[in-house]
């Protein structure tokens, strides 16, 4: 049970991180304390006082100024001057706006195609951003990339709208301060009498919050829990979702889709303390354009399971044999976007601490750059799916040059997509060979069906190239005609495969791509007819991989550089 006591002019809050009612709450606990250790660090003189922190409780006492100097720091600001802009500020509403004086002005000159000079007037205010100075402490590039990410979020989506911003100015801060410790106080004087005090509950500091439902019932909650939520952010981790543009202007180039917010639900509170001290202290420092690296992600789930894995690193530095944080229960993804004045909560997600589904996103971590087989790969992890589940999806309504790799029309500011799956089919079959006849799992079967689809699928496309070619391989000559006629042999028949389902595709794969010696163990051949007649849909999935896989192997100069280096180079463009 949350308890809120007053003894003379101090404020004890007692909490029961059990009795919190979401994984936000919990997470403003955890940011309290870490706010307070800030301040210690910091060397501030009044700071709030912990007497008691556990497993599952906490109780601070606040004296007057020692809250004072918390919300003041929280909701600190430093003034910035604006971009040049050629257009005066205005405020009020459409029929009273009035024109904002700039600070200053700036005249410039530019030139148009005609040779023509002109000048023009660029207008300059002061703006002013959130201090975060709680947060400088721990992050270890200081005010720094990781900083301006929380700054950016922070004002393009929680408090994206201007009069949210309200509370990071000097009178308004003061005004906030007064009227939450004197809620606090109020809260307490009404439970001795049995009374509990709810309010309502902003969205600039509870994720998803309205004034009420679709069925009128007012978004509320109680003064001390609510106080909790002002705190969520400084436990929790921000992420850039990329999204990749296929139009034929810009082919593969990316651009940021929001943000996703990585709040977490701590399940041992003083021990979670700890470790996200830890964890935000050893966040990766490299630079993507703007951004830090290790924020970029293709999907926001990916944000959840970056910050389980960042906390399962420092819990394998605590206990050598240790897999998995024991200090948490859960992160939920907030996928947040500013579209024109409102701010959309896109997508959310909870994620749990699974060891299984942890290691297998390490391992895939570097090993997939592409980021449509990145993403179906995540999803995949997450419903506990085959590898391969649904990639016949992106198949049906992405361009095919982004699977069967084309000179000059495969979007080449990515890394290929079927250079992903080969290395996935390399990891198979050294995994199978490891294992070998041993455990035959659904799973193990799947795997050996893949490697023997990608032997048949290899095969086609070498012999009906050294056919149309007129030479092998082998020979090592005119190797650039070669492998331009075998992307040629991909393409089509992976076009081919695209346009047909069930018995049709099963005629293909018969008449087709088996119609070249293909040599196969019985066992193999056995595999092969089976789930063609009882799943012919997998064997087209596996098949349309595998031609993917293959053209990537056919590719050459410029087209076949470091996918890596792409990637890198198309961040740096952000």
């Amino acid at each position: 049970m949350n308890k809120i006591l007053v003894k003379s002019d101090d404020i004890i809050l007692n909490y029961d991180l059990h009795s919190l009612p979401t994984a936000q709450h919990k997470s403003g606990l955890a940011g309290l304390l870490l706010m307070i250790e800030s301040m210690k660090m910091r060397g501030f003189s009044n700071i709030p006082e912990v007497l008691e922190i556990s497993a599952f409780k906490a109780s601070i006492r606040f004296n007057r100024a020692a809250f004072r100097d918390m919300f003041n720091d929280l909701y600190s600001s430093e003034v910035i001057e604006s971009k040049p802009s050629k257009k005066k500020r205005e405020k009020g509403e459409d029929d009273k706006k009035t024109v904002i004086e700039p600070k200053r002005t700036e005249r410039r000159e530019t030139t148009n195609k005609k040779g023509e000079v002109k000048t023009e007037v660029y207008y300059i205010y002061d703006d002013y951003i959130p201090k975060g100075g709680f947060l400088k402490c721990f992050y270890p590039d200081g005010d720094g990339l990781w900083l301006k990410l929380w700054r950016d979020m922070l004002w393009n989506t929680l408090r994206g709208i201007p009069t949210t911003r309200l509370i990071y100015t000097k009178e308004a801060d003061k005004k906030e301060t007064a009227q939450t410790w004197n809620k606090l106080a109020e809260s307490l004087r009404e439970r001795e009498n049995n009374k509990i005090i709810s309010e309502s509950i902003s969205s600039s500091i509870f994720i998803g919050a309205q004034d009420e439902n679709a069925e009128k019932v007012p978004f509320k909650g109680n003064i001390e829990n609510n106080f909790l939520l002002h705190f969520s952010l400084i436990a929790s981790l921000i992420f850039v979702p990329r999204s990749v543009s296929l139009k034929k202007t810009d082919r593969g180039k990316s651009f940021d889709n929001g943000y996703a917010l990585a709040v977490p639900e701590p399940s041992d509170l003083k021990e979670f303390v700890q470790d996200a001290k830890l964890m935000l202290k050893e966040l990766e420092t490299d630079v993507s354009g703007y951004r830090p690296r290790a924020s970029i992600i293709c999907m926001p789930e990916e944000g959840g399971l970056e910050y389980l894995t960042l906390l399962n690193a420092l819990a394998r530095k605590k206990v050598s044999n240790s897999q998995i944080s024991d200090s948490i229960d859960a992160v939920e993804i907030y996928h947040l976007q500013k579209k024109g004045n409102s701010i959309k909560l896109l997508n959310l997600g909870r994620i749990l601490p699974d060891r299984r589904l942890l290691s297998d996103y390490e391992l895939m971590y570097n090993t997939c750059l592409n980021p449509f087989f990145k993403s179906q790969r995540i999803k995949n992890l997450l419903a506990g799916l085959p590898w391969y589940e649904d990639m016949h999806v992106m198949f049906s309504v992405l361009p095919w040059e982004t699977f069967a790799f084309s000179p000059g029309e495969t979007p080449n500011l990515i890394s290929f997509f079927g250079a992903d799956v080969e290395k996935k089919l390399n990891a198979i079959k050294e995994e199978l060979k490891s294992k070998g006849g041993d455990n035959m799992t659904d799973e193990v079967r799947d795997d050996q069906l893949a490697i023997i689809v990608r032997n048949v699928v290899k095969s086609y496309v070498r012999v009906k190239t050294e056919k149309k070619t007129g030479f092998s391989w082998a020979t090592q000559k005119e190797q650039s005609r070669f492998k331009e006629t075998a992307l040629k042999v991909c393409s089509q028949a992976f076009l081919d495969m695209r346009g047909r389902r069930d018995r049709v595709f099963v005629e293909y794969f018969t008449g087709v791509l088996c119609s070249v010696p293909q040599y196969m163990p019985e066992e193999d051949y056995i595999t092969v007819v089976n789930t063609l007649l009882s799943d012919p849909d997998k064997v087209k999935c596996l098949a349309m991989l595998a031609m993917s896989a293959t053209s990537s192997l056919y590719r050459s100069g410029n087209d076949n550089q470091s996918d890596k280096k792409k990637e890198e180079a198309n961040d740096d463009e952000q």
